[in-house]
């Protein structure tokens, strides 16, 4: 892979960021998760109201999903 491409290089490590994010997910009890996604909410409340009705079919989609 070309070293000079910044992206690329980001592609390379990606599957260490992945391992890392996942361990500390297992981590979290579910209080803490429950915690942080309304933390996540309030912060984007307003750009969730705003974009409703572009993205509404995605959204319950993506919050249905299994995974």
């Amino acid at each position: 892979m070309d070293s000079m491409n910044p992206l690329g290089r980001v592609r390379e490590g990606w599957d260490e960021v992945a391992a890392e994010e996942t361990r500390l997910l297992r981590q979290k009890s579910a209080a803490e998760t429950a915690r942080h996604f309304l933390a996540l909410q309030r912060e984007f409340a307003d750009w969730l109201r705003e974009t409703e009705p572009l993205y509404h079919e995605a959204r319950n989609a993506a919050m249905t999903a299994r995974w």
